[in-house]
């Protein structure tokens, strides 16, 4: 009896293993199939995309849209200072050459509308009989500039604004032919400067050029109602 069981066992099992484990088999092969279409679903969306971006780029091409370019840069900028002071009670005051050294960044807010920030050093003051009165300041000039000409390769702007000044040196110098001598103004002379600058700017590829006027809006001496006076001329190269 024993092993009429045990053989009704074992036929049950021969007839029942292929089917369970076909099973399984089917399963397994549902699942690949599955995820192979989802590899090539992400394949056809990642060729998809690459035919957009070629169609969006001939299609600028034929409406003749240029790809987009940096619209700020800095400037570092070297010039040079025509300086007189001027005021009431002028005593006879020459115009002094100077030099401007500095940079100043051009931030994009509109389409020509631009933020010119800077930093320089620059020399101010005036020849008087025989002498040098030299103040040389660390300036600070907030422009705003607009492009009346913004072409690719020559851009035309006019920019005005504030600036305000911190006086480094303060110093007269007489110069005699063989023994100049220095007298310090620290007395006389204010410390600081603030006033307006107005001018034309200039731009030929990524060389720049400008003209600037620019006039204290107070006195810079202390017991006289005298203020700087500058011309500066000056030239730079644009780094984006």
């Amino acid at each position: 009896m024993k092993h009429i069981v045990l053989l009704l066992i074992c036929v049950v099992s021969l007839i029942y293993q292929p089917l369970i484990f076909g099973q399984d088999n089917t399963d397994l092969e549902r699942e690949q199939n599955e995820f192979n279409k989802y590899k090539r679903f992400l394949k056809m969306k990642e060729e998809y995309g690459d035919i957009q971006k070629k169609e969006m780029v001939k299609v600028d091409e034929e409406l003749g849209v240029k790809p987009a370019k940096k619209l700020n840069y800095v400037v570092p900028n070297l010039g040079l200072v025509l300086s007189d002071i001027i005021g009431k009670d002028k005593l006879a005051f020459d115009t002094k050459i100077g030099v401007e050294l500095g940079f100043f960044a051009s931030l994009r807010l509109s389409n020509n509308l631009y933020l010119c920030p800077g930093i320089e050093l620059i020399g101010k003051g005036a020849k008087y009989l025989g002498s040098t009165v030299e103040i040389n300041y660390l300036q600070f000039p907030i422009l705003i500039q607009y492009r009346v000409i913004n072409d690719d390769w020559f851009k035309l702007a006019l920019q005005a604004g504030p600036y305000y000044g911190v006086a480094i040196t303060r110093r007269q110098t007489l110069e005699n032919g063989w023994d100049d001598y220095s007298s310090d103004l620290s007395e006389v002379v204010k410390s600081s400067d603030s006033g307006y600058m107005i001018g034309v700017s200039t731009l030929w590829g990524s060389f720049l050029f400008e003209v600037n006027y620019s006039s204290s809006f107070g006195s810079i001496w202390n017991s006289q109602d005298w203020r700087n006076n500058t011309i500066t001329i000056r030239g730079g190269q644009i780094y984006s």
